[in-house]
């Protein structure tokens, strides 16, 4: 039988070993090879084996989003955001942003069927988890965008909103979306960052509070897979009263094939119609007889 004090020398000697471990990982960057992304995963590990928690630095956080590795979950923004902005921006919001796992996503959508639950089951969202401000992740997004576009970062423009009432089907929908094309399909199912920036509109700062909605649409477009070429959105039941506000920017065309509405008044009627329309838009032809009349 191992003694007791052999046993504990022997726990403390792997816990050393490992520190050590992800500490070279961390410092291994002269050949290039290891990157930002990486680094902060490493620090996220060993703080979790650690007294303390290491967090991300700000100004490697703000190249990550540029590089589409951190995704944006949220926004907060003050009550007068559009206010007294004295550095030119248009807005004043903080955004938080972390690494997610789509992967997990497109493999399962009814498993995974809320953005909520992405985070969730995204083991790195927790030790990536940043806060920064909104406009100077924007900015620094385009920037970016400019000089590697089509190389290793894309900017998808929605192709389709679900707007619905509660318990009539749209998260079938958004699943079908997620789960017909995965690899070129992004869905985000009832995100926060979209409803928080359309609610926040302020009729008295127009012009900014559209820009907040597009610079929020745009990052959460943004990915650095090649392969996704279809972004989609479903809002939350309480965002069809904000309609309008998207379509004032722009952002969905009402008259247009590529954006489908699930009217919230006539939603029950209108989903045989509207499951038609997504299969056709979402699978190949052969597979598009399967739609329902």
């Amino acid at each position: 039988m191992i003694p007791a004090f052999i046993l504990s020398l022997c726990l403390a000697l792997c816990t050393i070993i490992y520190i050590k471990s992800q500490k070279d990982i961390i410092s291994n960057d002269d050949d290039g090879s290891t990157s930002m992304l990486q680094k902060s995963f490493a620090r996220s590990r060993l703080g979790r084996n650690s007294s303390s928690k290491t967090k991300l630095e700000k100004e490697n956080a703000t190249d990550l989003v540029a590089k589409g590795y951190l995704h944006l979950i949220d926004i907060s923004t003050s009550q007068d955001p559009f206010q007294n902005q004295g550095d030119g921006s248009p807005y004043s919001v903080k955004a938080t942003f972390c690494h997610l796992d789509w992967s997990k996503h497109k493999a399962d959508p009814a498993s995974v069927p809320m953005f909520k639950d992405l985070q969730k089951i995204s083991k790195d969202c927790p030790g990536t988890r940043v806060h920064i401000d909104l406009s100077a992740a924007v900015s620094a997004a385009r920037n970016y965008d400019e000089e590697n576009r089509g190389v290793s970062i894309k900017a998808m423009d929605p192709k389709g909103f679900v707007f619905h009432e509660s318990r009539c089907g749209s998260t079938l929908v958004a699943n079908s979306l997620a789960f017909f094309d995965a690899e070129k399909n992004r869905v985000y199912s009832e995100s926060g960052p979209p409803i928080t920036a359309a609610k926040a509109f302020d009729s008295k700062f127009e012009k900014e509070s559209i820009q907040l909605l597009k610079d929020v649409i745009y990052l959460m477009g943004r990915s650095n897979d090649l392969q996704e070429e279809n972004l989609f959105f479903k809002i939350q039941s309480i965002g069809s009263k904000s309609i309008w506000t998207f379509r004032k920017g722009e952002i969905i065309d009402m008259g247009s094939d590529s954006h489908f509405i699930n009217s919230a008044h006539h939603c029950h009627m209108e989903m045989r119609h509207w499951y038609t329309s997504i299969l056709h838009f979402a699978l190949p032809s052969p597979l598009a007889y399967l739609a329902p009349n």
